[in-house]
C-alpha cells in the first residue's frame, strides 16, 4: 500500500536499522505523492485502494491531524531540513501552520491539493457530518510540539532531565544555502522538573 503508515512508522522506530538508499526511497515517495501545499494524503491518490473509502483521515481524501507531524519527523532526521521548514511555512506565505487559522486542531483534514476543499487558503478541517464523520477538536499539539522540542530543537527529556542532541555532518546534512540564512528560532519557558529553559536554534546549528 502507498500508506503515510509505512513512513510514519518506519521513521519513529526503525530510522537506525534502514539503510540510506530506503530512507532517500521513502523520503521521494512522500515528497512526491504524499505531501500538498498545505497538508498531506494518508493515502497516496495513485493506490487502488483510494476508491473504497472517502474518510479524510487514513484515505487519499486527506491525512489525520498528526500523520504530517510524523512526516517532519521523517524530513528532519534525513537531513531534509529545508523542505520540513518550507512545509512547514517557513519564509513563505502558506504551509502546515496556515490550517491552524481554522481553530483547534481536527481528527483530520482533506489533503490540500488539486481539487480539495480549503478555507483560509489552507487545507479544510473535515466535518463532523456524514460520510466524513471527523471529530472537531483534538489533542492539544497532536505530535507537534514533541517533534519541533525533539528533533529541530534536539532536546531529549527522561526521569534524569534535560539532553542536548549534536547535530553533526553524520546525522545532518547541511540545508539549502537559502535557508541558513533565514532559519532562527527562540524556545521559551519549557518547564521540566521545576526548571524553566530556553533554547536558541541559528542556521549553522542544523549542519
Amino acid at each position: 500500500m502507498r500508506t503515510c503508515l509505512d513512513f510514519n512508522y518506519l521513521f519513529l522506530a526503525m530510522y537506525e536499522d534502514l539503510p540510506d538508499h530506503i530512507k532517500e526511497e521513502m523520503i521521494h515517495f512522500y515528497k512526491r505523492e504524499l505531501m500538498t501545499e498545505t497538508w498531506m494524503h494518508a493515502l497516496s491518490p495513485l493506490d487502488p485502494d483510494t476508491k473504497n473509502s472517502v474518510r479524510t483521515d487514513h484515505q487519499d481524501d486527506g491525512a489525520f491531524v498528526s500523520w504530517p507531524a510524523f512526516g517532519i519527523l521523517g524530513l528532519l532526521r534525513t537531513g531534509h531540513a529545508a523542505d520540513a521548514l518550507r512545509w512547514i511555512g517557513v519564509g513563505r506565505d502558506k504551509g502546515l501552520a496556515t490550517v491552524t487559522r481554522q481553530g483547534p486542531w481536527g481528527q483530520a483534514y482533506f489533503h490540500g491539493g488539486t481539487s480539495s476543499l480549503l478555507e483560509f487558503g489552507a487545507a479544510m478541517k473535515a466535518p463532523k457530518e456524514y460520510p466524513f464523520i471527523e471529530r472537531y477538536a483534538e489533542l492539544s499539539g497532536a505530535m507537534y510540539v514533541s517533534v519541533i522540542i525533539e528533533e529541530l530543537f534536539g532536546l531529549r527529556v527522561d526521569w534524569q532531565g534535560l539532553s542536548v542532541t549534536e547535530r553533526t555532518e553524520t546525522n545532518r546534512k547541511t540545508p539549502q544555502t537559502e535557508w541558513r540564512s533565514r532559519l532562527d528560532a527562540s524556545l521559551f519557558n519549557l518547564q521540566i522538573q521545576n526548571r524553566i529553559y530556553h533554547a536558541d536554534l541559528k542556521a549553522d546549528t542544523l549542519a
